[in-house]
């Protein structure tokens, strides 16, 4: 998605499922919402419902049906189907008309600019005919017309125009019968807080895919499912069980940890930032707080080193955890930002002013910048290092400078835990 258009959105996606998410929205409700979308969205937009129909309007172009419904599959089935888009899937169970026929009840909808109602507006418009086409294996112009039908093999009554396509097929999505529609999002969200789901990559479930646990996740689903998709319910009765509160161990690449132990994952871009912000202050000369609202500015951006930071430190969610890796120049924005490093300094109000300031004692003074940077008190070991590390120096500000310092650039800081 690199049309400007739709990246303005994206600010606007966020503020409404941060509402939706507060309001304690049924996940069924929501992506009803998002697969039911119509209408007009614009940047700095207060409406907003506008951010419910981002899902459908941020593919634009002529291949925006097949994006929207290999999107559509990989978000709300946790089953990837693109691959069928132009052959039979050669390692799952997928045909190419199957896809296709996904395909089909989105034939009606375009994505469009709405230059009326602003220059970087996205207009969610129905046409009133039309069928999507298989494209020939010989001469993709001539293919074989695909009316809708759902991988179940229900198709929808025929006659029927886009909006109530798109209904159908938020029916078949969300109905009880289909299991998909709960696994895909108890996957999705276990994994997020066990750093190992049940499927991996967690938008690659299926029919005949590797799963650990699968009785586990059948039940969670049916949980979730008879719960009535209250997500509240969902995280609490992850939380609350003997696998969620293990201690973390890292295991081998590409190792299951059976949830015998949590596996650390790395912190968000955006997550990671607002930890940076909690322990050392407001930064970059911009309002720092939760993901801005519709009024962030233009094209919906972070203000200042914000946006460069997320930018920089931001990585595909679906990703397993081993296979998230830091770079270069994360480590190096790090150790040598300019911004950071002013924060790290032991000077006026900051962090490190405050509590050398509170705290004349060292033992203390090193405690609670543990606390507040890794929200833990430190070991026999770390503090004992941490003093002779002070002794050895001289200067006090300057020891504790390089104490915060090294503590932000550790492993622990950038980990889920």
């Amino acid at each position: 998605m690199t049309d400007r258009r739709a990246l303005a959105m994206a600010s606007s996606f966020e503020v409404w499922l941060v509402e939706e998410f507060r309001a304690n929205r049924p996940w069924d409700q929501m992506a009803r919402a998002m697969l039911t979308a119509e209408g007009s969205i614009s940047p700095g937009q207060p409406d907003l419902k506008a951010g419910a129909a981002f899902l459908l309007a941020a593919h634009l172009g002529i291949d925006q049906t097949e994006e929207r419904t290999a999107e559509v599959s990989r978000v709300f089935l946790g089953i990837q189907i693109q691959c069928a888009q132009c052959h039979n899937h050669p390692f799952d169970e997928w045909k190419q008309v199957q896809f296709h026929e996904l395909a089909g009840y989105f034939a009606r909808l375009r994505s469009r600019p709405n230059r009326a109602a602003g220059p970087l507006s996205i207009e969610l418009a129905s046409v009133p005919r039309g069928e999507h086409m298989m494209p020939g294996k010989d001469d993709p112009a001539r293919g074989t017309v695909t009316p809708p039908k759902f991988l179940n093999g229900h198709r929808p009554l025929p006659g029927l125009g886009d909006k109530e396509r798109r209904k159908a097929l938020a029916d078949e999505i969300t109905g009880p019968d289909n299991f998909w529609f709960a696994a895909a999002f108890v996957n999705r969200v276990w994994g997020e807080l066990m750093g190992q789901a049940f499927c991996q990559p967690v938008d690659d479930m299926g029919p005949g895919k590797d799963v650990f646990l699968p009785t586990v996740l059948v039940r969670t689903a049916a949980a979730f499912m008879g719960s009535k998709y209250d997500v509240k319910v969902l995280l609490r009765a992850i939380c609350t069980n003997e696998a969620y509160q293990r201690q973390i161990r890292p295991g081998e690449a590409n190792e299951h940890l059976h949830y015998a132990a949590a596996y650390p994952t790395r912190l968000r871009a955006e997550t990671l930032w607002q930890e940076l912000v909690s322990v050392l202050g407001r930064m970059g000369g911009g309002p720092v707080g939760p993901p801005p609202g519709p009024f962030a500015g233009p094209f919906g951006r972070r203000p200042g080193s914000e946006q460069q930071f997320v930018s920089e430190f931001r990585f595909d969610p679906s990703l397993k955890a081993d296979e998230v890796e830091g770079s270069i120049p994360q480590a190096l924005m790090l150790m040598n930002n300019p911004t950071l490093n002013t924060q790290i300094r032991a000077v006026g109000t900051n962090l490190l002013g405050r509590v050398l300031s509170a705290y004349p004692k060292d033992d203390e003074a090193v405690r609670m910048v543990y606390l507040r940077a890794l929200a833990r008190k430190p070991t026999d070991r770390e503090l004992s290092r941490s003093l002779a590390y002070v002794k050895k120096v001289g200067n006090r500000s300057e020891a504790f400078e390089d104490l915060l310092w090294a503590l932000i650039n550790s492993t622990e800081f950038q980990t889920k835990r």
